[in-house]
């Protein structure tokens, strides 16, 4: 690195501006403390957050992370053109063009997939897609699914394509204390089956009715995190089980180990996921997991998952029931294999990119 000379680089964290902590907010919140960790030893790069002035009425929701921040706008002496480089955290773009970009594309599932999501927002979304493919010096991807994606729909040349995989917290690692009142309201007394839910993608309607086929509602109940839609509802209520599937709404982050650690295996079978971290948090807290056998939920089971075709309600249910004979040996290598992927890995490489497109 060139001695004395200082890079700037602002990371556009627009999307953090939520009190809800999915998938996006948990990658920016973690990435940035990870990032804020290595910038102690790297005296020539100033990291910063930056924020789209245009939701500065969503202060409020602004992560505590370690790092400093400001406000931008389009207006000269105010956007991020003071930033010798700007990594946009999701496909949040900045107003005005950058020296220099870098954008983290978690999935293309708008563009990969229709009929999942309003006309409108897909045609926003792939608007979004289009821009960042002529303004950004490199795109990060979770998986090498999210790559083949981008180079196939939106042609991106795959030497500026780099794959950087998500970490795992250590909470999901470490047995939360039990009948604690923080986790008795969450935990059921009955053995169950974890999902996700209700989002189409999610497919949750078949997992719905695997869980039947599989017979396994005279054992278990199915757990679902998310709201019961009125046809899920209807559904359950002519099979007469309504009992046995509860929704669950509005779960807190802190109280996710506990519900995968209580839980009898985690079923997953996506119909598309740009990653897939789920997958790895349950393998973390040691219970088995069905996922499905394409895109990145394949290729981030890979021998420690039941693979399944998301398509096959019979499949799913096999699945299920396949999964609930996991020994703890080899539940016990799925958990060393969800330790490979740490956040501190993650930020490692992200600033190897920054350097590299800087080069410094």
């Amino acid at each position: 690195m060139r001695s004395g000379k200082k890079y700037r680089i602002g990371l556009e964290a627009s999307s953090a501006l939520s009190h809800k902590v999915s998938g996006i907010q948990r990658y920016i919140r973690e990435l940035v403390s990870a990032l804020a960790g290595l910038a102690e030893f790297e005296p020539n790069l100033e990291l910063e957050l930056c924020y789209k002035g245009n939701r500065i009425n969503k202060k409020g929701c602004r992560p505590d992370l370690p790092m400093g921040y400001r406000w931008y706008w389009p207006v000269p002496g105010f956007s991020t053109g003071r930033y010798d480089l700007v990594h946009s955290l999701d496909s949040s773009l900045p107003w005005s063009q950058p020296s220099r970009m870098v954008c983290t594309v978690h999935d293309l599932f708008s563009a990969v997939l229709d009929g999942y999501s309003s006309h409108r927002f897909r045609k926003r979304k792939i608007h979004t897609y289009q821009r960042l493919v002529r303004c950004c010096d490199a795109i990060i991807v979770p998986s090498n699914a999210t790559k083949q994606d981008i180079i196939e729909y939106l042609a991106y040349p795959e030497n500026r394509i780099y794959v950087v995989q998500h970490g795992v917290q250590q909470k999901f690692f470490q047995v939360p204390a039990e009948s604690t009142s923080k986790n008795s309201d969450i935990i059921p007394a009955e053995p169950y089956i974890l999902c996700f839910g209700p989002q189409k993608r999610k497919n949750f309607s078949r997992v719905l009715r695997a869980f039947i086929e599989s017979g396994l509602y005279n054992t278990h109940l199915l757990l679902v995190v998310g709201c019961l839609d009125p046809e899920a509802i209807a559904f359950l209520q002519g099979k007469g089980i309504e009992n046995r599937v509860i929704g669950m709404a509005g779960v807190a982050d802190e109280k996710m180990p506990a519900l995968y650690m209580g839980a009898s295996a985690l079923c997953f079978p996506s119909m598309y996921e740009g990653f897939g971290l789920p997958i790895l948090e349950a393998m973390a807290c040691g219970i088995p997991v069905i996922t499905s056998r394409i895109s990145a939920t394949a290729e981030l089971g890979s021998k420690h998952a039941v693979l399944v075709s998301p398509e096959s309600v019979q499949e799913i249910a096999r699945g299920i029931k396949q999964a609930l004979t996991f020994d703890r040996f080899r539940l016990a290598r799925a958990k060393e294999y969800a330790r490979r992927f740490t956040w501190d890995e993650t930020a490692k490489a992200t600033l190897s990119i920054y350097k590299e497109i800087l080069n410094i």
